[in-house]
């Protein structure tokens, strides 16, 4: 489990930052898939992130995080 290291230290930066996790995972993995962030080799296991898989379900995540942040029935399901 050499990537739960890296991934999970992003993930803790990105909730200490204050941002949305799903939200960081995503634009993270999408900087990663589309070339805009190319990774050290200390944190090439960080590619993970740009996974298609990893990418839609961080998507799929945020948009219901951020509906439920907006509407309250949302919120209550």
């Amino acid at each position: 489990m050499e990537v739960a290291g890296p991934v999970g230290a992003a993930l803790g930066l990105a909730v200490a930052s204050g941002l949305s996790l799903y939200g960081a995972v995503f634009v993270s993995g999408l900087a990663i898939r589309l070339g805009w962030v190319h990774l050290a080799p200390a944190w090439a296991s960080l590619g993970v992130l740009g996974d298609p898989v990893v990418l839609g379900v961080s998507g799929v995540l945020f948009f219901v995080e951020f509906l439920a942040d907006k509407i309250p029935v949302v919120d209550s399901l």
